[in-house]
């Protein structure tokens, strides 16, 4: 099954080429391609240890059929009728 990233590449590549991208567009990679996913953790592990990037706490899209994280871009927001609970608790 094709993530949602990888079914967007072809939009995201014309997206490059629309604002003068010049590249050898035969060689593009997807981050998730099992050839590349160690290659990509390990840049991310490196760029953390070394403090130029930083793990957040927020909240974030989550596709459960896909099993990844979505960009707000990649949602589809769709109101429903329901019910939304909500939840009091004492902060210490």
């Amino acid at each position: 099954m094709l993530g949602t990233g990888q079914m967007n590449m072809g939009y995201y590549l014309d997206q490059l080429k629309k604002l003068g991208c010049s590249c050898d567009w035969n060689r593009t990679k997807f981050t998730l391609d099992d050839a590349m996913t160690a290659s990509v953790l390990q840049v991310f592990v490196d760029l953390y240890e070394r403090g130029l990037i930083y793990r957040g706490y927020r909240m974030v899209n989550w596709d459960p059929e896909a099993q990844t994280t979505l960009s707000d871009e990649e949602v589809v927001y769709e109101e429903k009728q329901g019910k939304l609970y909500s939840i009091e608790y004492q902060v210490a």
